[in-house]
């Protein structure tokens, strides 16, 4: 798709021009998250992990969530960010109910 503004060549899903911040024009809304096949499976393997890390920080053990989502403008970042919060909240490695 290409941009109104500067013309040039973005992703067809993007909302903002990866060049310049417009908000790209389109007809219609993309459907659903960009890359949710690719991330399922991984949020799958997740779970596990959390329940594990949830029984230790039980314990009173602290670990360490860490992570970095990168991604281009428009591909789900923020949702997917927000998934794994929610997770980590429903394990127990956190204690504060994550904001939306």
């Amino acid at each position: 798709m290409l941009c109104n503004k500067c013309g040039k060549e973005n992703r067809q899903e993007a909302k903002y021009c990866r060049f310049c911040g417009e908000e790209m024009a389109r007809a219609s809304a993309p459907s659903g998250l960009i890359c949710k096949d690719g991330i399922l499976p991984e949020l799958d393997k997740l779970d596990g992990r959390l329940k594990v890390a949830g029984i230790i920080s039980e314990g009173g053990a602290r670990i360490g969530m860490d992570c970095l989502i990168l991604g281009d403008p428009g591909s789900g970042k923020n949702f997917i960010a927000n998934m794994i919060a929610e997770k980590m909240f429903s394990a127990g490695v956190v204690r504060k109910k994550p904001v939306a």
